[in-house]
């Protein structure tokens, strides 16, 4: 929606005299001009997840490169990640009623397990804000209000949970693959 011969008017009547001028084009990201002077900076150490939880980032985005520094057993919920299908078939839309069950059923169940007293927990939806509030509707009417808040349960998206932590986070993946196998890849 930009029009070309305005910006480059702009350009050559006043980025001129500035070096590479060319990049300051509007098609040109800051993240593309500061690479032509800065190299990224990686995170190298993490301290706040277990192995298992990091593993996945670690090797998704920095190509094994990060030091978990927190001990694997430092934990007394093993398995530190827990692989768990709910049976559904896609509703379409951004809920999964079934799967928001299951995740309501199974933080009702570790509210009664020993190994889960006085853990916080929450609930991430990777997919909008929808689930979130279905959510966060059925824990509301299944779950006792002293528990949500002496769990401190927080359901959300990935930025609810920017800088905060929970002992136990289940993660809303909604969408399914109508059968067996690996959810089908929406986009890059």
């Amino acid at each position: 929606g930009v029009e070309v011969d305005k910006t480059n008017m702009l350009e050559q009547k006043y980025l001129m005299d500035i070096p590479n001028s060319h990049l300051y084009n509007g098609k040109t990201s800051i993240y593309d001009i500061a690479a032509t002077t800065f190299q990224p900076l990686m995170l190298k150490e993490h301290f706040r997840c277990v192995p298992e939880i990091i593993g996945f980032s670690n090797m998704l985005s920095y190509d094994y490169k990060i030091k978990p520094l927190r001990d694997a057993g430092s934990s007394n919920l093993l398995p530190a990640v827990v692989n768990y299908r709910v049976d559904t078939h896609n509703e379409g839309g951004k809920t999964n009623t079934a799967e928001a069950e299951a995740i309501c059923a199974l933080i009702q169940s570790c509210l009664e397990q020993n190994e889960y007293k006085g853990k916080t927990f929450g609930v991430i939806s990777l997919l909008g804000d929808e689930q979130v509030k279905l959510i966060q509707q059925l824990l509301e009417q299944k779950i006792d209000r002293h528990d949500m808040v002496d769990r401190n349960i927080l359901c959300g998206n990935s930025a609810n949970f920017q800088g905060d932590e929970r002992d136990v986070v289940f993660l809303s993946v909604v969408a399914c693959n109508n059968g067996e196998g690996p959810i089908r890849l929406a986009g890059e």
